[in-house]
C-alpha cells in the first residue's frame, strides 16, 4: 500500500512560491514518476529532477478549493515498456525567470509496482496532488488533452486487444463465430465461446465495465494524514481532511499518546500555537506556509538601523533589548571562561584599582653637603673663636703673675642633622572608557 510522504517544495520551488505570493503566476506544467531512492545525506529540496525518472504525466485538470489547488493527471501503463516501483513523484512548474523547474517532490517508502504494457493488466488511474500556496488566484496548470484517458481511449485499448487475440492463429482452433456482442457502441466478434469467457475474465482484455476492478491503486493516504486510534510520538505531524480548518494548518504533536476515534475539528479561526486535544494526544497548530516570522523563532534577535518594530513587519511578540548591550557568543571561551546564554556582564567605563596597576617603582634623589667648623685658641690672650659645627661654652683665665697659670674653655662639636625626601603623586583618578568601536542600532528579541 502506498505511503507517500508530504509534498516538499524544492529550493527552486520555494523561490517560485515567493514570486507567486508576490503576484507572479504559478503555472504547473507536468508531473513525473520515478523509481529512484534518494541517497543518504541528500536533501530532497536540493534536487532539480527525480533520481530515476520513468514517466512524464500530462495534467488533466486543476481545481481550487479554499487554500488548496488539486492537480490531476492520469497514470497508465498503456505504453510502458518496463514495469517499475513508483517511489518518487515530482511536480514541475514554469519559473518566468528560469524556465521549467521541479517545483516540489514527494517520496513513497512502500511503493506499488506499475507493470509494463505487456502484462495482462491494463492500468489507468487518476493521480492527484494537493498544492498549497498563499496566492491561489495566481495558480494555473497546462492541461494535456492527450494525457486524459477517456472512454474512447479505453475502448481503443479493448479493440486492440481483441484484434491481437483474433489474429492469434492458436486462439481459434475451431471455426466458430459468436456475434452480436457490443462494447459501448462498437461490436466485438469472437470466434468461439471460450474466447468471450476469457475476455470477460480479464485475461487478455478489460471490458470498460470491468476496468475499475483492474485498476491498481497508486495514490494512497499519506502517512502524515490523521488516523484514528494511532500511536503518536512528540514531534510527529499530521494533516486533517481537506476543509477541516484553515488551509495552511497542520498539527504538531506536543504530548505523545493515542489519537481519538474521531478526527479533531480545526476551526476556521484557528491560530498558530493553539493546542488541540485528541484522545491522549495534545497537538499544536502550525502554519505550513513559509512566512517571514518563521525565520525568527522565539528567542531570536532582530537588528536594524530603522526604528520599525519587527512586530509590525512580521507579527509575533517582541521586546526591546537593553540599551548599550553588545552580543557575545555563549559557551566556554578559549581562555577558559564560561558565558551562559542570557547572562550579562562588562562595564561601560572602569577605574583601575591598585592591584590592577602594572608593577613599577619610584626613584628618590637626596643631595649631600659637607659638615665644616673651625676652632681658634689663644691661650694667652683669652680669646677663642669657633665657627660652623664647633661652639664654645664656659671657660676661665688666670692673669696673675708674669706667667699665665692656665686657661680653660669648652669646645662643643654638634654634627647631628637630617634629610627630607619627597615623592610627588601623578594622575587624575579618572575612569577610562571600556568600549570597542561600535555602530549603534535597534535590537529586539522575540518573546512569543
Amino acid at each position: 500500500m502506498p505511503n507517500w510522504a508530504n509534498l516538499m517544495l524544492t529550493k527552486q520551488g520555494k523561490v517560485l512560491q515567493a514570486k507567486a505570493i508576490a503576484g507572479s503566476t504559478l503555472t504547473i506544467t507536468k508531473m513525473k514518476l520515478g523509481s529512484g531512492i534518494i541517497p543518504d545525506g541528500v536533501s530532497p529540496e536540493d534536487l532539480t529532477d527525480l533520481i530515476q525518472p520513468k514517466q512524464a504525466l500530462g495534467l488533466t485538470a486543476i481545481s481550487v478549493n479554499g487554500g488548496l489547488a488539486k492537480i490531476q493527471s492520469i497514470v497508465t501503463n498503456a505504453e510502458l515498456s518496463e514495469g517499475y516501483y513508483i517511489r518518487e513523484c515530482g511536480v514541475f512548474a514554469n519559473d518566468p525567470d528560469v524556465g521549467e523547474i521541479m517545483y516540489a517532490i514527494m517520496t513513497d517508502t512502500s511503493p506499488d509496482f506499475l507493470p509494463s504494457a505487456s502484462s495482462s493488466v491494463v492500468i489507468s488511474e487518476e493521480f492527484s496532488i494537493n498544492v498549497v500556496t498563499e496566492n491561489m488566484a495566481n495558480i494555473t496548470a497546462i492541461i494535456d488533452p492527450e494525457g486524459i484517458v477517456t472512454v474512447a481511449n479505453a475502448r481503443k485499448i479493448a479493440e486492440d486487444k481483441v484484434t491481437e487475440h483474433n489474429e492469434d492463429t492458436e486462439a481459434h482452433p475451431n471455426d466458430f463465430n459468436l456475434k452480436g456482442i457490443t462494447i459501448g457502441k462498437d461490436s466485438v466478434i469472437a470466434t468461439k465461446k471460450g474466447d468471450l469467457l476469457t475476455l470477460l475474465a480479464g485475461k487478455g482484455i478489460n471490458l470498460l465495465s470491468d476496468i475499475k476492478n483492474k485498476i491498481i491503486t497508486i495514490v494512497g493516504k499519506s502517512k502524515n494524514a490523521w488516523n484514528p486510534n494511532e500511536e503518536i510520538i512528540a514531534g510527529d505531524i499530521r494533516y486533517t481532511e481537506d476543509g477541516n480548518g484553515p488551509s495552511w494548518a497542520y498539527l504538531l504533536c506536543k504530548t505523545a499518546g493515542t489519537t481519538s476515534s474521531v478526527e479533531p475539528i480545526l476551526e476556521a479561526n484557528a491560530v498558530v500555537g493553539q493546542e488541540i486535544n485528541d484522545g491522549s494526544v495534545v497537538w499544536t497548530v502550525q502554519n505550513i506556509r513559509p512566512t517571514a516570522l518563521d525565520s525568527y523563532p522565539v528567542g531570536s534577535i532582530y537588528m536594524s538601523v530603522n526604528s520599525t518594530s519587527p512586530a509590525d513587519l512580521f507579527g509575533g511578540t517582541w521586546e526591546a533589548m537593553p540599551a548599550g548591550r553588545v552580543l557575545l557568543a555563549q559557551g566556554t571561551s578559549e581562555w577558559g571562561v564560561e558565558y551562559q546564554a542570557g547572562s550579562t556582564g562588562g562595564e561601560h567605563e572602569h577605574q583601575l584599582s591598585v592591584g590592577e596597576l602594572p608593577a613599577h617603582n619610584h626613584s628618590v634623589s637626596i643631595s649631600t653637603s659637607d659638615l665644616i667648623g673651625t676652632l681658634s685658641l689663644s691661650p694667652y690672650s683669652g680669646f677663642d673663636n669657633a665657627t660652623g659645627i664647633v661652639s664654645l661654652s664656659g671657660g676661665s683665665f688666670d692673669t696673675g703673675g708674669d706667667v699665665k697659670n692656665g686657661y680653660s674653655n669648652n669646645a662643643n662639636i654638634n654634627v647631628s642633622h637630617s634629610h627630607t625626601a619627597t615623592v610627588s603623586n601623578t594622575g587624575s583618578n579618572i575612569s577610562h572608557n571600556n568600549l570597542q568601536p561600535y555602530l549603534s542600532c535597534y535590537m529586539w528579541k522575540r518573546a512569543a
